[in-house]
């Protein structure tokens, strides 16, 4: 009887035991505060990367014929843009793992909204930074001795003005030789147009003058120049076209959906508080 009776007490006690373990998330709709804050982590984690997935454009910004630095600063933005796509969707992949049921099935219906656009985002930004590496690697001779001319003395004679109006035009016409080929997305299209349009009006400027050295003529002024003031024209359209990249990506619609889990994840962090 003695047995009998400790046996029903031992079995009740395991009873209330799995009560309280199951029901321990219930007034918080099941889901542990651990597993919140854990959520939370991995999706700033992601979100923290996201303006550095478009960190090339502002060193696009900086582009200018006697910025010698412009170069290796693009091609280094685009490497660092590369590597935060990349860590937002590691962070995507991560909350794609975790369970959104219950109390947590409004967040999840956002998640995986976020979760959806941040990787075709990623697909895109792959296409337009291998695009990127491959226009500035076209046009680094034009840019590379640009930045080496910059750097010069003013020529002592016609000579040594020659010298470098050729070593100029080389570079011209490698870098106008292998920015055609570049395949770039539609995003990109008027950025390349453009380039090619700024290298273009520069060799034929180059080559005007390299004419009017040789046959020593007088030097025309190139404030009236009509290919000069048309080459300005181009740099101030530049700023335009760069400027209006962002909001062509897809990254850029992906604001509203962050604040949709960052404003859900916040009620249900108040909710566990109460």
């Amino acid at each position: 009887m003695y047995k009998n009776r400790l046996s029903l007490i031992v079995a009740v006690c395991l009873l209330a035991a799995c009560l309280y373990l199951t029901c321990s998330g219930c007034g918080n709709g099941g889901f542990s505060p651990e597993k919140l804050e854990e959520i939370d982590a991995v999706f700033r984690s992601g979100t923290s990367s996201l303006a550095g997935t478009t960190a090339f454009i502002s060193a696009l910004e900086d582009f200018d014929l006697e910025n010698a630095a412009f170069l290796d600063d693009a091609l280094s933005a685009v490497d660092a843009s590369r590597e935060a796509a990349q860590m937002l969707l590691a962070s995507v992949e991560e909350l794609q793992g975790f369970t959104y049921g219950g109390a947590l099935s409004t967040m999840g219906g956002y998640m995986e909204e976020y979760a959806a656009l941040a990787v075709e985002a990623v697909q895109e930004l792959n296409g337009i930074y291998d695009a990127l590496q491959g226009m500035l690697q076209a046009i680094e001779p034009i840019l590379r001795e640009e930045a080496v001319i910059t750097q010069l003395e003013a020529p002592s004679s016609d000579a040594e003005l020659l010298d470098r109006l050729g070593r100029l035009s080389a570079a011209l016409d490698a870098s106008l030789a292998e920015l055609p080929g570049i395949e770039v997305p539609a995003q990109l299209a008027e950025y390349k147009s453009l380039l090619e349009g700024i290298f273009t009006k520069l060799q034929k400027l180059v080559r005007d003058l390299t004419t009017t050295v040789s046959e020593q003529n007088a030097e025309e002024d190139m404030e009236y120049n009509p290919d000069f003031i048309s080459l300005q024209e181009s740099m101030e359209d530049y700023s335009r076209v760069v400027g209006e990249l962002y909001d062509s990506l897809e990254i850029s619609s992906i604001d509203p959906l962050v604040e949709k889990v960052e404003l859900e994840l916040n009620r249900l962090f108040l909710e566990e508080d109460q």
